[in-house]
This record gives C-alpha cells, structure tokens and sequence, in this order.
C-alpha cells in the first residue's frame, strides 16, 4: 500500500495472507517517517522479517531520493550561478546581495537576489545560488494523528532517526530545531555540509534543508542563520 504522493515509489507495506478461503480482518495506521513520507503499516506485522527488512529498505531509498535532490539542486544552483555572474557583468556589485522572499503555501522564507527558484519534485520549495542549495518540505497534521500534539523537539528526533543519525545534537535557534552533518558523495568524492531545520507551522511540520560545499561551510554559515530566523508562517 502507498499512502501519498509523497511516498510513491519507495513507500509500501504488505502482510502476509494465511493460507486457506477463511475472511481474514486487516487494520493499519499512517505512522510518522520522514524518510518514507506518511508511511501506511499494516497493525501486527513487526513479526514478519520479510516486511521490516522491506520497511528498512524503503527507508535508505526514501532518503537517498532526498540527498540525491539536494544534489542535483546544488548542482543546478551552480550552473544558475555561474550564468548569473556571466550575465551581471558590469552592474552593482552588490545587487544579487540584496533580500529576496520565496513563498509556498503559509510559508515564506527570505534569501538574496541570487538564489534562482527550481522545481525539485517531492519538496514544496527549492531555491539554489551558486553556493547554497534550498530545500523546502512539509508534513500536514492530516497526514498522523500524532502530529498535531506532538512537540517540535519530539519531531525532530524523529527526523534525525529517520536519517540513521539518532546521535546527532539538536539545537533550537527561536521556535525551530535544527540538526546538521557533513556527507561524502561515494560517485564524486565530493564532500558535503547540510543544515535540517524543523518547524512547527499551525497545521503541519515544515523541515528546511540547507546544502553546501564542505569547502564553504565557515563562509556561508552566518548566512543559513539568518535565512533559518527569516522563516514565517501567515
């Protein structure tokens, strides 16, 4: 079973049915798993190895479809970038310094001038420059029935277990979590520094990713502070 779109592909649960013509009741809940969207899973079925080593799986790929996004944004936030520089030559040298807001649905978040808006599926946001890439998702309340008394603390663990990091150290920064690490690219060898923020909106959780270089991460981390403080929610 998938249960949303955000799932597809990499989300599914299944129980094994018993032999025989007998009616057989099945029930199941949508539980929280930010690596695989709003997971359905069938009630009674952790004893069934072959469908926890199924979930186990779906998991790593639900999350490598999000690195790979940040990647291919970075990617793209690069090659943006250096056709911004090319076609700016000769205007203020500050002009792409100045604030920019990005919006989707309630929220808002204020860059500069030169990040360029992407369309990534699977986030609601995407925005890169040619050193920082923006990645924007969300996770209505409607989707678990745990999400709406649930404290952004407890979210964000649940972000960080989700992403095989349960040992990281969360930090608060005003109302939001945030959580962040570096990664190697095994393809590239490029080395990778990401920001995971969480907030809790007024009907759904919002995560904000922020990805650079590993080479720019003293340069640029000032500035993921401020845009991290600039989220609004109407």
């Amino acid at each position: 079973m998938i249960a949303d779109t955000l799932s597809k592909n990499y989300c599914n649960d299944f129980y094994q049915l018993p032999e025989g013509d007998q009616d057989v009741e099945l029930s199941g809940v949508c539980k929280l798993d930010p690596g695989a969207g709003n997971a359905f899973r069938f009630n009674g079925n952790e004893d069934n190895q072959e469908a926890m080593a199924q979930r186990s799986k779906n998991k790593k790929k639900g999350w490598l479809v999000l690195l790979l996004a940040l990647l291919g944004g970075m990617l793209i936030g690069a090659l943006v970038g250096f056709a911004s520089c090319s076609a700016i030559k000769g205007a203020a040298k500050n002009s792409l310094s100045r604030p920019k807001t990005f919006s989707t649905d309630e929220m808002s978040i204020v860059l500069t001038r030169q990040f360029v808006e992407q369309k990534v599926d699977s986030f609601h946001l995407s925005a890169a420059s040619n050193k920082v890439a923006v990645l924007v998702q969300k996770q209505p309340f409607i989707q678990n029935t745990e999400f709406k008394t649930m404290s952004i603390d407890n979210y964000t663990k649940l972000v960080t277990q989700s992403n095989g990091r349960p040992s990281l150290t969360i930090k608060a920064e005003g109302d939001a979590r945030y959580f962040e690490y570096d990664f190697t690219d095994p393809a590239s060898g490029q080395a990778l520094h990401y920001w995971v923020y969480t907030y809790k909106g007024v009907d759904e959780f919002w995560l904000v990713n922020f990805s650079c270089l590993k080479s720019d991460e003293a340069a640029v981390r000032p500035s993921i502070s401020t845009w991290a403080k600039s989220v609004t929610f109407k």
